[in-house]
Parts: C-alpha cells; sequence; structure tokens
C-alpha cells in the first residue's frame, strides 16, 4: 500500500520451462492412458526465448473498479487512483 507506482514493483519471474512444457500420462494408439508413465515433453522449439511473469502490473488508469472481499471500489470522480487505505479500514 505504500508503494507510489507501479514502476516501483520488482516482477517476480517464474522458469521459463512451466511455459514451454507440459507433463501428463503417456497415451497408447487406443487412446488409453497409462497412468504408470508419466512424461513431460517440449511444446516450443529449442532455443525460444521466454519471460515467465508472475503478475504483471497494470496502470490504474486502464482499471475501472477493484472486487474484493470488502466489496467494489471505484475511483472518487475525476481522480485517476484509489483511495484504497481509507476504503477498507
Amino acid at each position: 500500500m505504500s508503494t507510489l507506482s507501479g514502476e516501483d514493483i520488482r516482477i517476480e519471474e517464474r522458469l521459463a520451462h512451466e511455459l514451454v512444457t507440459i507433463q501428463g500420462p503417456v497415451v497408447d494408439k487406443l487412446g488409453e492412458k497409462n497412468l504408470d508413465d508419466v512424461r513431460t515433453v517440449s511444446i516450443a522449439a529449442d532455443g525460444i526465448g521466454v519471460w515467465n511473469a508472475s503478475f504483471d502490473v497494470t496502470p490504474a488508469s486502464l482499471i475501472t473498479g477493484i472486487v474484493t472481499e470488502k466489496g467494489v471500489f471505484v475511483k472518487d470522480k475525476g481522480k485517476d487512483e484509489y483511495d484504497l487505505l481509507t476504503s477498507i479500514e
């Protein structure tokens, strides 16, 4: 809540293999799954560049509401930012 700008948020990067591989059971020619034979396979070209961000930061100007368990928060008329500290107290 004390971060002044989304530019100050460090984006965590996840491992590239999460995007370029899948894992599942081997399926035989009849379509039967062998749950004892699980494999990981590549679904992308070798050497492809990947940036796997854990989340993104959306500019406040593109957000029209924030939905939480406490309710839906909207910006004050004419403002481009939310007063969440006051809203959630």
